[in-house]
């Protein structure tokens, strides 16, 4: 039978939490909302000796403007950033893709942090922050280093975190003017994760032409790609359901998992 007693600790800031981690090895896990962690506790399929309790950490929860960036910290709940003005009003589709994440209890209680360290690729947010080119604040006993999304997650469940390393924020740069955005997602009808999902990131010049394109899509939770060639397609086009319906079947060449309906949902949506 597994063990699953463990020693409880709370403590008071960042600080303190990664000299834990450190001081306690591989038998420490984080706990925030515990969406993740609890079930496999439960299910027997981790046995941590001890928690670490990063709730309280105000400064881990906040989201804030700075340096032409949203800073979104780890331990914001995805029912904060839907209701962040900040990020409605800078931002929408940060809490457009906040929105899908379960149902009430696990938005209210669910971290975007643990969200990413989880790195179910099934899941809303990677797709999202690889669209964007968000980066991925991490801190240790080393020190704090920044890893892009791109380069963050190696497949699915797994991270370029290193043992030791916790997720303090995320920090997704500010598009220019005339940027639109959107996210849309085919659901399983039985998980409600995505069976496949598609974001895009959308900058028109001046002349209302295409200046710039940024297609992300993920399926079935084994794949996470930019779609580069699907991006090329729309470039200098002015925006039109012809233009749309060619990116999207370059998408489908590209990544055979993801529907086309998905992607051209994503580019129909953009504002």
């Amino acid at each position: 039978m597994t063990d699953r007693s463990f020693e409880f600790h709370r403590p008071a800031d960042t600080a303190h939490a990664i000299a834990l981690l450190g001081e306690l090895g591989d038998g420490a896990q984080l706990i925030a909302g515990g969406q993740s962690l609890v079930p496999a506790i439960r299910a027997g399929r981790v046995n941590p000796r001890h928690l670490v309790d990063i709730r309280r950490i105000a400064a881990l929860s906040r989201i804030r403007e700075e340096r032409h960036a949203l800073v979104i910290g780890a331990t914001a709940t995805h029912a904060m950033i839907v209701r962040s003005e900040l990020t409605r009003s800078r931002m929408p589709i940060l809490s457009e893709v906040a929105e899908f994440a379960g149902d009430p209890a696990v938005r209210n209680l669910g971290t975007l942090g643990g969200n990413l360290a989880l790195a179910d690729q099934a899941a809303d947010w990677p797709v999202v922050l690889l669209a964007l080119g968000a980066d991925i604040a991490v801190a240790g006993v080393q020190g704090e280093r920044r890893i892009a999304a791109a380069s963050f997650f190696r497949g699915p469940f797994g991270t370029e975190l290193e043992h030791g390393e916790m997720i303090v924020s995320v920090h997704v740069r500010l598009p220019p003017e005339r940027t639109g955005s959107a996210y849309a997602r085919e659901p399983d009808p039985d998980s409600g994760f995505a069976l496949c999902g598609a974001a895009a990131i959308i900058t028109l010049d001046e002349a209302g032409s295409i200046a710039n394109a940024r297609l992300a899509v993920t399926a079935r939770g084994q794949l996470l790609v930019r779609a580069t060639a699907a991006e090329s397609a729309l470039m200098n086009r002015r925006p039109s359901a012809a233009a749309i319906a060619e990116s999207a079947d370059q998408v489908a060449a590209e990544a055979h998992d993801v529907t086309v309906r998905a992607v051209a949902r994503a580019l129909e949506r953009i504002p």
